[in-house]
């Protein structure tokens, strides 16, 4: 390489360089900007979030993880179902989601590989942080009134007005089968020996509806009249967590129920359980009595037949009514006490109409 070529790089380069160093250089600092304005008390304004730390911090978490590590839902004991599109919409976290979402109550497809019920299926994000002014809305991921499955048309709906309603999406009863007696008919077919509600009627008997409401001596009480509707699910079965029930256990709590009934000592409050209980049994006997039932309570036909679609059992409405009320308390599980004026005055009427 020649010399003029050398001398012409080393140019180039310190030109370069001379650039760069240029661009980076400081210059004179400028004059000094105006003060900025005071706030309003002249002090730093609160940490953001402040708010979020109430709820969200290790002692917090770490109690709700226990409680819910108890409770049914972190069981999972039915989440195989959810390879059903039928069933996956309660029985697994995937198949809720997707219901939140699309309203519908089948999923698209079953769930190959579903997962339990967790703290993601029920909570999403905050709809707002203003929680002074909004309220607190424990970023649910719905708190919308409910359409009620047993009811093709969607007519009819839930609304308790408050968190509860998140609860009856799945606690409610299925379309399986029609409650008898709702199209005006005098005899009903009955084509599954597992015919009825399947398998949460709760919600529907806090509202007062979804029996077989019989006329009889005892008037049917009025929808939305029961006392304990107000609060509905959360009130018994999430209030403060004591002795291994409440909070996010779901296990309805004797603590919370002395809010109102100050003198219980159990869930059988002026032995309202226990004559529901006793009432129940009368209904079963009296079915039985009837041969709507064999011995051990399973519906029954003539001849010991299957009861099929192409072998139906054919009952006057009556008694099939009469036997959607038992089955549907039997789900239900709590002998009365989410809706005890309603279930005695059904029960009453029912063993009426089998006399």
């Amino acid at each position: 390489m020649s010399f003029r070529n050398l001398s012409g790089m080393a140019t180039l380069v310190f030109s370069v360089l001379f650039i760069l160093s240029s661009c980076v250089k400081e210059g004179p600092m400028g004059l000094a900007g105006a003060d900025g304005v005071d706030g309003v008390d002249g002090k730093d304004g609160k940490d953001g979030t402040a708010a979020c730390l109430v709820c969200h911090n290790v002692t917090t978490k770490s109690a709700v993880v226990a409680q819910y590590d108890v409770s049914q839902h972190a069981a999972g004991v039915a989440t195989a179902r959810s390879t059903s599109n039928q069933c996956a919409v309660c029985h697994s976290h995937e198949g809720f989601v997707e219901h939140t979402v699309t309203g519908l109550d089948t999923t698209y497809v079953g769930v190959a590989h579903p997962t339990d019920i967790a703290c993601n299926t029920c909570h999403s994000t905050h709809n707002t942080f203003d929680f002074a002014k909004d309220g607190q809305d424990y970023a649910l991921r719905t708190v919308a009134a409910v359409d009620l499955m047993l009811y093709t048309d969607h007519v009819k709906k839930i609304d308790f007005g408050n968190t509860s309603n998140l609860c009856a999406n799945c606690h409610q009863p299925r379309n399986s089968y029609r409650v008898p007696g709702e199209g005006g008919e005098t005899t009903y077919s009955i084509t599954s020996s597992r015919f009825g509600p399947h398998h949460g009627p709760q919600s529907t008997l806090v509202e007062g509806i979804g029996l077989y409401d019989v006329a009889g001596s005892m008037p049917i009480p009025g929808t939305k009249s029961h006392p304990h509707r107000d609060g509905a699910c959360v009130s018994c079965h999430m209030g403060d967590f004591k002795d291994g029930t409440g909070g996010h256990t779901w296990k309805a709590s004797l603590n919370n129920c002395k809010s109102c009934h100050t003198s219980a000592t159990s869930f059988d409050v002026n032995g309202g359980q226990a004559k529901i209980a006793a009432l129940i049994t009368d209904l079963k006997n009296a079915l039985i009595a009837k041969g709507v039932l064999d011995a051990a309570g399973n519906l029954t036909k003539p001849g010991g037949k299957t009861i099929s679609a192409t072998n139906p059992l054919v009952l006057p409405v009556h008694q099939a009514g009469a036997f959607w009320n038992y089955i549907t308390l039997i789900e239900d599980r709590s002998n009365g006490v989410h809706n005890p004026a309603y279930i005695e005055a059904v029960l009453k009427n029912s063993l009426e109409s089998l006399q």
